[in-house]
């Protein structure tokens, strides 16, 4: 049989040298290719040594931190990194350097105008080159967006809690009130101050002293654990260094952070009760520095930083009772500025809420959108963590809002008290059915507590009750605006079991009206309450 001729060297080489060059066109035109990728890329690209030196940067790493290429290349990465990423910086170089490839962790990098951006890396070694593969994604945005929403979240945290310490501060300063509106003795008032301070301030001890003629001072209440007593109508020497010597001499409130080296008895007493800090206050009757009341605390320096000032409240209703303990016009102008600092406190803590936090969490929430409006595509990662920060940011506006109404309600300041009640009355949970007839506009006080005797016997119908309707009459009768609110449910309501009704006496009662409640078994709920008009506003 005759066999073909074989194909002939010189042809085999070719078609070697062909195929060999066909291959070099093509690895060519790959990395042609990528070079093309690499130089495009809007994302940071570079090229690292095992050490951590820049061996190729892209345009857009360069564009990011503000530098030219020949300013980066071969200098060592950690020296563009913020100080406290350094560390965990050379544990991931180690790493990388055994081989380990990194995904998604995050960085400071100094731009050269002296600011700092957060790159996000993804990291991939290879060690046989001794090089690393980086890609980083500018995450600045959505850092300064999270930061901005801590610190919002902070905000409304720290109005949380003040809101907090103010309802427990206005509740002790009514029940003081309320014990000297009673006319009893000064040395019962004396027991009640000291023991609401104590409370209210988490301290230790508390006492009040009263300044006598000879440079001492008479212990007239003290509260605290017994160890730390000190028994009434004891006389305490104020020589040395001690708080109540410190109000004395200053004529105003005082604070001592240390007993360390503090002298005399008083100070002696204190470092033998484990004493580490005092706040006092002075109590002045008729323009006279007669006594001062002091908290103390076990702890260095816990006190609240505004300690003074919420005492102050305090003495001043001491310095009412021992001025004049029998004039029940004085006791009732006093208990009307309790309810007035509180509503004034309450219109700022509302007005500081809407115009500055809520304000700045909705322009938050409308940077974070826009921003998810500029993510691309294939970054559905990011894309859902912004709408689902903006969402969550949202929900805080709500309850923000919802908080907002609770310390005071806007529309009663912008529209009055009709406008006010017709929107307790659609938000109310129970039917209500309202009737607002008022001759002549109202002065501020009035407005407010007729405002919150509406809506206490409205929760109070949706809380209790079990009512279907509730009726809500709302007249003017000569010098008097009478309120009454009446529900058809279950009755049997006990008003001595709710601080928010005894809330409601005692701001009826310090504008010189009555409140009263009628609440038979199964006969409904009556609210009715008088009050003085008192001058227009």
């Amino acid at each position: 049989m005759t066999s073909r001729p074989l194909l002939g060297w010189p042809a085999v080489g070719a078609t070697v040298t062909y195929l060999v060059a066909r291959g070099i066109v093509r690895s060519r035109r790959a990395e042609r290719e990528v070079e093309r990728i690499f130089e495009l890329s809007l994302d940071p690209l570079c090229v690292a040594s095992l050490d951590g030196r820049f061996v190729r940067i892209n345009p857009a790493f360069a564009h990011a931190l503000g530098y030219s290429r020949s300013e980066l290349l071969h200098r060592p990465v950690v020296e563009l990194i913020h100080p406290d990423d350094r560390p965990s910086a050379y544990d991931a170089l180690a790493a990388l350097a055994g081989g380990l490839e990194l995904v998604q962790f995050e960085n400071r990098y100094l731009r050269s105008d002296g600011s700092f951006c957060w790159l996000e890396w993804s990291v991939r070694p290879v060690p046989e080159e001794g090089r690393l593969y980086c890609a980083a994604r500018d995450v600045s945005d959505r850092r300064r967006a999270e930061d901005e929403l801590r610190e919002a979240q902070r905000l409304v945290e720290s109005s949380r809690d003040e809101l907090h310490l103010l309802v427990d501060e206005q509740a002790a300063l009514r029940r003081v009130a309320t014990v000297v509106a009673r006319g009893v003795s000064p040395m019962e008032v004396f027991d009640t101050v000291a023991a609401e301070l104590r409370q209210l301030l988490n301290a230790d001890a508390t006492r009040l002293y009263r300044y006598e003629t000879d440079g001492t001072a008479t212990v007239l209440a003290s509260h605290g654990p017994p160890e730390s007593q000190i028994r009434v109508g004891t006389v305490i020497s104020l020589v040395g260094e001690n708080i109540v010597d410190a109000v004395r001499r200053s004529r105003h409130s005082a604070r001592l952070e240390s007993f360390d080296d503090a002298h005399g008895p008083l100070a002696d007493l204190a470092r033998t009760l484990q004493v580490r800090s005092a706040v006092g206050a002075p109590i002045v009757v008729d323009g006279q520095h007669w006594g001062v009341m002091s908290a103390a605390w076990r702890d260095a320096s816990p006190a609240l930083a505004d300690a003074e000032a919420r005492m102050v409240q305090f003495t001043d209703l001491v310095a009412t009772a021992v001025a004049n303990a029998e004039s029940r016009a004085e006791l009732k102008a006093s208990r009307a500025r309790i309810v007035a600092a509180s509503d004034e406190t309450r219109r700022r803590i509302e007005r500081d809420l809407h115009d500055g936090t809520q304000q700045r969490l909705v322009s938050l929430a409308l940077a974070l959108r826009a921003a998810e409006s500029t993510v691309l595509p294939e970054q559905r990662a990011l894309r859902a963590e912004l709408a689902e920060t903006a969402d969550g940011l949202a929900r805080v506006v709500e309850n923000l809002q919802e908080i907002s109404r609770g310390i005071h309600p806007a529309i009663l300041s912008k529209g009055g008290l009709g406008p006010a009640l017709k929107a307790l009355a659609r938000r109310s949970a129970v039917p209500a059915e309202l009737e607002v007839r008022v001759a002549r506009p109202l002065s501020r006080p009035v407005v407010v507590a007729a405002y919150y005797v509406v809506s206490e016997a409205l929760a109070n119908a949706a809380k209790h009750a079990r009512a279907s309707v509730v009726h809500v009459n709302v007249v003017t009768k000569g010098a008097t605006v009478v309120l009454a609110v009446r529900d058809d449910g279950v009755g049997g309501a006990d008003p001595t079991r709710g601080s928010g009704l005894i809330g409601l006496r005692d701001r009826v009662e310090a504008l010189g009206g009555a409140i009263d409640i009628a609440s038979d078994p199964g006969e409904g709920t009556l609210v009715r309450a008088r009050i003085p008009l008192g001058p227009s506003s």
